[in-house]
């Protein structure tokens, strides 16, 4: 009993030692509850520079920030910017195919939009214009593909003049929280989780000053949102694209031949990019080495003839493919979505 007793005492006194010494301190809690807040609003952005029926080359990274829990999202228009294909990753790993709603190169602000088919979680955004020098931020985005990456540090400056891109940008919010590639139009948070800028670009110095760090710009949450208001209520898309997300060749008698397909022509497919209409095809996902024979009842010979068909097609229309694969015949079904820009 009196072993019992002894040990117990210890236990306490232990727990009275070491659980301190683990704890949160309050400055550290705010953030972590901060970024538990924003990060479900925050999105990765991968671009894509391909061709409306290629797989895209040239890729570029980026992050956003979504302002309406039906899709649309800001970002720089310097992040979307010669992109034909923007995928946006939620923080759930979901991913879905933006579209361009409309970008004012000016101020280095864009809108797109997702249709998720479910209820996104917007941002919270702060006040801007009661912001103070000092404050803690955090930056939150996808420097360098290093997704979710938290950053933290202090606002250094407000209303900062800075000509970069081409783009004269005007009152931006100075930190010293790092960023780097993949973080432009992402947040800028407060410790209460609201946004209270888009990170736009970092300073790394010029001819005279080089390797300068800590100098990070925001653009301000007030004047961001303005921004894309203005963009979501001119919307509107000069062409609407279709796209299904594959690239392919013709098949002739000879590949046919070669590789042993029952059929003589087609459209091969070499490539289906992730996460596109082709890949989330149903009942059967279309996949490399199919040969897509006939569209809606309609003969597919090669290249050329899927192509007139996508040109009368509008973004969400459903698609009917008979395709082969392993000499075996198969159909499938999937919703066109419009190329990003």
């Amino acid at each position: 009993m009196r072993n019992f007793k002894t040990l117990f005492i210890l236990c306490i006194v232990l727990y009275f030692i070491i659980v301190p010494v683990f704890a949160l301190t309050s400055s550290e809690e705010y953030i972590v509850n901060a970024v538990k807040k924003a990060k479900p609003s925050v999105v990765n952005i991968d671009t894509f520079g391909g061709s409306a029926f290629s797989e895209s080359s040239s890729p570029g990274i980026g992050s956003g920030v979504i302002i309406t829990k039906d899709g649309y999202i800001i970002t720089n228009a310097h992040v979307i910017r010669n992109a034909r294909n923007i995928r946006v990753t939620l923080h759930d790993g979901k991913k879905f195919f933006a579209s361009v709603v409309r970008a004012s190169s000016d101020h280095d602000i864009a809108v797109i939009k997702i249709n998720p088919g479910f209820n996104l979680k917007a941002a919270v955004w702060g006040n801007s214009d009661s912001l103070e020098l000092g404050q803690t931020v955090i930056a939150i985005g996808n420097p360098m593909r290093f997704t979710w990456t938290v950053t933290v540090g202090v606002i250094s400056a407000l209303g900062r003049n800075v000509n970069a891109r081409g783009i004269k940008y005007r009152d931006l919010i100075q930190t010293d929280a790092a960023i780097n590639p993949g973080n432009s139009g992402g947040a800028l948070i407060n410790t209460e989780g609201q946004v209270i800028g888009i990170n736009t670009l970092v300073y790394t110095g010029d001819s005279r000053y080089s390797h300068a760090q800590g100098l990070s710009f925001a653009i301000p949450a007030n004047q961001a949102r303005e921004i894309a208001k203005e963009l979501i209520q001119k919307k509107g898309f000069a062409r609407l694209k279709p796209w299904v997300g594959i690239s392919g060749v013709d098949l002739t008698s000879d590949m046919a031949e070669q590789y042993g397909y029952n059929i003589k022509s087609g459209l091969l497919i070499v490539g289906v990019m992730a996460g596109s209409p082709a890949s989330r095809a149903m009942p059967v996902p279309l996949m490399r080495g199919d040969v897509i024979s006939n569209v809606d009842e309609r003969v597919i010979r090669g290249v050329s003839d899927f192509k007139n068909i996508m040109s009368e097609m509008q973004p969400g229309a459903k698609m009917k493919i008979g395709f082969w694969r392993n000499n075996k015949k198969l159909e499938t079904t999937l919703v066109i979505e419009q190329l990003s820009q």
